[in-house]
């Protein structure tokens, strides 16, 4: 994947990123497991990515709902056994 990075909240430490070749767009979060802090991308459809880039508060409640884990089944890659936490 080659992501391109649309919007970065570091507060919330979340991201709006777009796949450069197949177009699909992420919510990324950033995590943290016992070695290492990477992101997780929730993909989500153009028509949400595009309210997100217009307003990037309307994906606070999404964001808050992947830092606890409840939006799994959008998960670009499946977890770990090591899974990250989000510092939420």
């Amino acid at each position: 994947m080659d992501m391109i990075v649309t919007y970065v909240d570091p507060v919330l430490r979340f991201s709006l990123e777009a796949d450069r070749h197949s177009g699909r767009t992420f919510v990324g979060i950033e995590v943290r497991n016992t070695t290492v802090e990477y992101t997780e991308w929730y993909e989500v459809d153009r028509v949400t990515f595009a309210r997100f880039e217009a307003d990037p508060t309307r994906a606070h409640d999404m964001v808050r709902r992947a830092q606890r884990r409840e939006l799994d089944h959008l998960l670009l890659l499946p977890p770990g056994d090591d899974r990250g936490l989000a510092d939420a």
